[in-house]
């Protein structure tokens, strides 16, 4: 049996759900519902026993019959959680709101994690902001301006973001102006080293650092928000205010906006793929 790292604050509430262990994570009368479902890895949402609203447990598991049980391999499997765990804790240290972890453990094996398992704070206030810029469009400078702000905390760390894609990002729908929160961060990059860095756009590489992940939102902000002019401009002002870089503003917008249009380009070429080999099949 493997037991749990529990918070605090959190261990009546974990107690009251009989979460002691790894294992306990896949028992059959846990209040709650599979909500995500990809076989070796799954959330559940459970009800908070304290009446404060839902509860996520995240949960990953390499089968009983695997014979990665017993040999090398699965490597992401394996560091999911604890990939996620320590991203999430790191996060709240900068200053970014994200779901607090309640609890995280592990059963290891010879090559690493066999079960891991996360609980986290429901977030229940917070609502995508891709939906929610479509119910609220009036709001879409506001949001613009939260992402620029958690990009910014992230890159004053020295921390890059790989998925920076707008259904991470959640909007609090009895605050709009609060702060937004970060959700899914499984991996966070360190800074990509000198000679990836400066081989990285002449040879195609994609390496960790504030022009990917800016490249990245930027397209983002354009193809699914739809910004305006000045909307975009309150991101860019929000970020270098969040972020502190001390360079030249207008050098680095000019990168990001010339490997924004190279992604875009590379978008449009794997939709016009897709529907042609959809249409072929038909």
């Amino acid at each position: 049996m493997s037991s749990l790292w529990i918070a605090d604050e959190a261990r009546a509430t974990v107690e009251s759900l009989h979460l002691l262990t790894v294992e306990d994570a896949w028992r059959a009368d846990l209040p709650g519902a599979v909500v995500n479902d990809r076989g070796d890895r799954q959330v559940v949402r459970l009800d908070d026993p304290g009446g404060g609203g839902n509860l996520y447990l995240k949960r990953w598991r390499i089968p009983e019959g695997s014979v990665f049980r017993f040999l090398p391999g699965r490597r992401g499997l394996r560091r999911r959680a604890a990939d996620e765990f320590r991203n999430l804790q790191a996060l709240g240290r900068m200053g970014v709101r994200v779901p607090r972890p309640l609890a995280f453990g592990e059963t290891r094996g010879a090559w690493g994690a066999v079960a891991s398992v996360l609980l986290l704070e429901g977030l229940d206030a917070y609502r995508c902001a891709r939906s929610w810029a479509k119910d609220h469009p009036e709001h879409r400078g506001l949001i613009a301006e939260g992402i620029a702000r958690i990009v910014g905390a992230l890159h004053r760390n020295r921390a890059y973001y790989r998925s920076p894609g707008l259904k991470h990002f959640y909007v609090r729908a009895d605050s709009p102006e609060s702060p937004l929160a970060l959700l899914d961060v499984p991996r966070l990059d360190p800074p990509a080293n000198l000679l990836r860095g400066l081989l990285g756009p002449t040879f195609g590489f994609d390496p960790p650092g504030p022009v990917r992940d800016l490249s990245k939102v930027l397209l983002t902000l354009r193809q699914e928000l739809r910004l305006n002019r000045p909307e975009e401009e309150g991101f860019w002002i929000a970020y270098w205010k969040e972020s502190g870089l001390a360079q030249d503003e207008k050098a680095i917008r000019a990168v990001v906006e010339k490997i924004a249009e190279r992604r875009r380009e590379r978008r449009k070429t794997r939709v016009d793929r897709a529907r042609s080999r959809s249409a072929a099949n038909l």
